[in-house]
């Protein structure tokens, strides 16, 4: 998964970190911190069926993303 698919999913509102952390190979502050996600969530989404896996994983470099058509979350459970 590209980090521009990462994106896709965390703008929508599909994904939230549940933590933010700085790494042990950070050696400045000043860079941002890492997201964590909750290992349920991440299950979630994998098993979403209006989430096709297989184009996001086979979506090349410089091609758009087919994440970038998921509609905005609205609800807690994803509804």
């Amino acid at each position: 998964m590209r980090v521009c698919d990462l994106e896709h999913l965390r703008r929508s509102g599909w994904l939230e970190p549940v933590h933010w952390v700085h790494s042990g190979w950070q050696r400045r502050r000043d860079v941002p911190a890492v997201p964590l996600f909750g290992r349920g969530d991440l299950d979630v989404l994998l098993h979403d069926p209006a989430i096709d896996w297989t184009a996001v994983r086979a979506t090349p470099r410089g091609r758009p993303s087919p994440l970038a058509r998921l509609t905005t979350c609205t609800g807690a459970d994803g509804e």
